[in-house]
């Protein structure tokens, strides 16, 4: 029983450290299109680039969430 315990806060861990890397991955991506549609001269990219930046930020929002919820569950 003591064994199956520490399997799943051993998977809880590991979940929340994913859902910490996605949730930087993501905050990098926002980063990198927000400026790549800022410096763009093209309308339509620019457009589109700050949308993709938005929703690249709130997914980011929504792991960084998720994993603390994770690592909370972990205590």
């Amino acid at each position: 029983m003591n064994a199956m315990l520490q399997k799943g806060q051993n998977a809880i861990k590991r979940s929340a450290l994913a859902y910490y890397g996605l949730a930087i991955f993501l905050f990098l991506m926002a980063i990198v299109v927000g400026q790549d549609s800022l410096r763009s001269d093209i309308k339509a990219w620019a457009t589109f680039g700050n949308g993709m930046a938005a929703v690249f930020l709130l997914c980011g929002i929504f792991f960084l969430v998720m994993a603390r919820k994770a690592s909370a569950d972990k205590k």
